[in-house]
């Protein structure tokens, strides 16, 4: 028998985990969204005049859009989706609590409500790339595999026993959007035989554990990289804009990077230029303006 659950979620993993555990036929009593989201900083910026670029429909998704999918989905499947400054006090009364995307340590008062079953999903293969952003540590570690873990919350972050985990290849194609996609439906596939189990399953895995920060700020500038290689395992991590560098005053946020000369702003490197053919740039006024190269 099912698990009754809530879940509690904040940014856009949220997004694409909970229409997978819908298709599931799993139903949680309420989805709770809080946290600290950071998809703001470029809202409100206007569609390219041009058109939609692939690029654009996947700024939209992640910059807000993706709420707008969750809450479609939950209201197709007849689930509420609550939000409120203290988004505790809107979980309902379950004996499980489902964490994912959330950018805020959940307070000890609210985990001994579930115990074992204050479950959390996490996108990396753990013990390895505990800690936030794992989808951008995997590129930049090169790895050639991730995957997303279940566990029990507790004090120590994403140290608590394994309920479930699934694994997949990756490829230097795979941006951090692609990770999260593959996670997201791999995890609702983790949630569900969770829930579905008579007992709380315990994995034993031998991989080293890791624990990553949050990256360093400035740390994404292209300016700093040393390769034209270096440059574009950046421009993976984060397809609302991650990676930049200044250029005339301006700072530019590239989003499509090849190496063919065009009219754009420009990177030198040491062996080579660095060309975008779609970018964002920001004056110093905090004005935003999109461009694209034919």
């Amino acid at each position: 028998m099912t698990q009754d659950f809530a879940i509690l979620g904040g940014i856009s993993l949220t997004g694409r985990l909970v229409p997978n555990m819908l298709d599931l036929g799993l139903r949680p009593k309420a989805i709770v969204l809080g946290g600290e989201d950071f998809e703001d900083q470029f809202a409100g910026l206007a569609p390219p005049s041009g058109g939609a670029s692939l690029w654009w429909s996947q700024h939209r998704f992640l910059m807000g859009g993706w709420r707008s999918h969750l809450e479609q989905a939950a209201r197709a499947a007849g689930v509420p989706v609550l939000q409120g400054a203290d988004p505790y006090s809107l979980l309902p009364d379950t004996t499980a609590l489902v964490v994912a995307g959330y950018s805020r340590r959940v307070p000890a008062r609210v985990t001994q409500r579930y115990g074992e079953w204050a479950l959390n999903v996490h996108p990396s293969l753990l013990p390895s790339f505990g800690g936030p952003q794992p989808e951008s540590q995997a590129i930049l570690q090169l790895q050639s595999e991730a995957g997303v873990s279940v566990h029990t919350m507790t004090e120590i972050f994403d140290a608590g026993p394994l309920r479930a985990q699934r694994s997949f290849q990756l490829d230097t194609s795979f941006t951090v959007a692609d990770i999260e996609t593959r996670a997201a439906a791999l995890g609702a596939e983790c949630v569900a035989e969770v829930l579905l189990a008579g007992t709380l399953p315990s994995l034993s895995v031998s991989r080293a554990p890791s624990y990553f920060k949050w990256l360093d700020e400035g740390s994404e500038d292209l300016a700093r990289c040393t390769s034209i290689a270096e440059a574009q395992r950046w421009l993976r991590l984060r397809p609302e804009i991650y990676a930049y560098f200044r250029h005339a005053g301006r700072t530019v946020y590239p989003l499509v990077a090849d190496a063919r000369p065009c009219s754009a702003p420009a990177v030198a490197l040491p062996d080579g230029t660095l060309y975008c053919r779609e970018w964002l740039s920001r004056a110093d006024d905090g004005a935003l303006s999109h461009h694209t190269c034919e």
